[in-house]
């Protein structure tokens, strides 16, 4: 009994260990046909002649139109980021299907690096709170592995832009639109591969997918108003809503009364003040026409008098008193007299 448990014990660890290297082998497989498949190899077969080289040249300017738009209307400092990066990978495009010789190989690597790092930036500004250790280290594996980190940058992408179309139905179209285009640009950049004799296949790749990273301003726009608390579907944005229209109706409720009272009290404070400024300015003008009356009855009293010195002081006492209180505040019966007493130096 004792021997065959031994033996069992020794065989399941030899199970065990051929598991392991199967594993082992297996993932070092898969490793090393991702490594072939998934790295930029030699200068690359899309420009056979100066038309397809011209039409892959002009086909690139898409991406820089598309990273310009976004360095113009995004808001956030990520997202200004990615549409530089965006101008970087089509300025890359253009140079590696205008170079020759053996800087054409580089050229490849550099277009290959470009866009991964544009997808680092992108996954940064589409996921604000992601790690800063996970860019950093989709950086440092950009020259080693580019397309592995644009595959695995853009599948996070993909998955976002479907969850925002699902919860904001004005990314719906956008989303549908991106998506046809993504697939159809794969297949144009497989077919490149399996058939590498076709001609003008990789500027269809360039056009299909400037427009797949067009599309996606839109899924940028709606991560920053999510970011900026500005959006209809920003997070805490009915909690928000709600507390405002709770401290509304309790402010109109505890001291609606106190600010309706203090608004008629004011309006009155403004009448009252109007009526009393305007009964001011009528006293005013009824004094200065009094005035004015006084000056000409007074010249025309003196050029009658002839100037006699005792005529013109009861002149000017009458007209003084005629002028002041006893015709303001006296009223309407003493005016006969205060005639009398005025033309009586006239008299003699």
């Amino acid at each position: 009994m004792r021997r065959t448990g031994l033996a069992s014990a020794g065989l399941r660890a030899v199970d065990m260990k051929a598991s392991v290297l199967g594993f082992v082998s297996l993932g070092g497989l898969l490793a090393t046909t991702a490594q072939a498949a998934l790295s930029p190899r030699g200068p690359g077969t899309c420009d056979r002649n100066m038309c397809e080289r011209c039409c892959n040249v002009a086909t690139s300017t898409p991406y820089i139109a598309c990273g310009c738009h976004a360095l113009k209307h995004r808001k956030t400092a990520s997202g200004k980021a990615w549409g530089a990066s965006v101008v970087a990978a089509g300025a890359a495009s253009m140079v590696f299907h205008s170079s020759y010789g053996s800087f054409r190989e580089w050229g490849r690597r550099l277009d290959f690096w470009t866009i991964a790092g544009a997808s680092n930036i992108m996954t940064r500004a589409l996921f604000p709170g992601v790690p800063k250790a996970v860019t950093a280290a989709g950086i440092l594996a950009t020259p080693f592995k580019p397309f592995l980190v644009s595959f695995v940058n853009s599948v996070a992408m993909e998955v976002k832009f479907l969850a925002a179309a699902q919860r904001n139905p004005e990314l719906r179209r956008p989303q549908l639109l991106h998506s046809a285009c993504c697939l159809a640009g794969l297949a144009a950049f497989a077919l490149e591969d399996w058939r590498p004799d076709l001609p003008l296949v990789h500027s269809a790749w360039h056009l299909l997918s400037s427009v797949s990273v067009a599309t996606l301003n839109h899924l940028m726009h709606d991560v920053e108003q999510q970011q900026l608390g500005l959006g209809v579907h920003a997070p805490n944005a009915e909690l928000l809503g709600a507390r405002a229209v709770a401290g509304a109706v309790g402010a109109a409720t505890a001291g609606g009364a106190l600010r309706a009272h203090r608004l008629q009290e004011g309006r009155r404070h403004r009448r009252r003040y109007s009526q009393e400024e305007l009964e001011r300015q009528r006293a005013r003008k009824q004094q200065r026409m009094h005035q004015h009356e006084r000056r000409l009855s007074l010249g025309y009293l003196e050029k009658e008098a002839g100037g006699s010195a005792g005529a013109m002081a009861g002149l000017r006492q009458g007209l003084g008193r005629l002028s002041c209180g006893d015709f303001v505040g006296g009223g309407v019966k003493h005016e006969p007299q205060l005639l009398v007493m005025t033309m009586q130096p006239l008299a003699a």
